[in-house]
């Protein structure tokens, strides 16, 4: 059988699994939909729209990628965006069936917003303890 026509049963199959993701970056998580989101919030971002999203099953190189962390950080420059992104993130994974996430970043300061590596890393954690008291199925350490 091809794998086209295994796909449909084999997508619930999976999709309907519990799932545990030990290594999710936060930068690297964000989806389309949040950094769309952010994108408003931002007076002058020096971004490319068209880098901002990333439809699925769209490729892109190396060097692509590794721009999209650049235009990550324009957009993740306060402790509010952190704590946005770090809700949406552990929904996004939730939602799809991830039951145990080990989120991790490297905290960063932002001079301009005042924003310190300790608020940075409060906020991760306040993003995590408003997703646990939504009830969400998911654990995250």
């Amino acid at each position: 059988m091809e794998a086209e026509e295994q796909q449909p049963w084999m997508t619930d199959f999976y999709s309907e699994l519990p799932k545990v993701e030990l290594h999710a970056h936060l930068n690297g998580s964000i989806s389309s939909n949040t950094m769309k989101k952010l994108i408003p919030k931002k007076p002058n971002p020096d971004i490319n729209n068209q880098m901002t999203v990333i439809d699925k099953g769209k490729k892109r190189t190396l060097e692509e990628c590794f721009q999209m962390f650049q235009i990550i950080h324009q957009l993740t420059t306060g402790p509010d965006d952190i704590l946005m992104v770090t809700k949406d993130v552990i929904k996004e994974f939730a939602d799809d069936g991830i039951e145990y996430l080990e989120l991790r970043s490297i905290p960063r300061r932002e001079s301009a917003t005042g924003m310190t590596k300790k608020t940075y890393v409060e906020s991760i954690l306040e993003g995590i303890k408003q997703s646990k008291q939504e009830n969400l199925d998911i654990d995250v350490r």
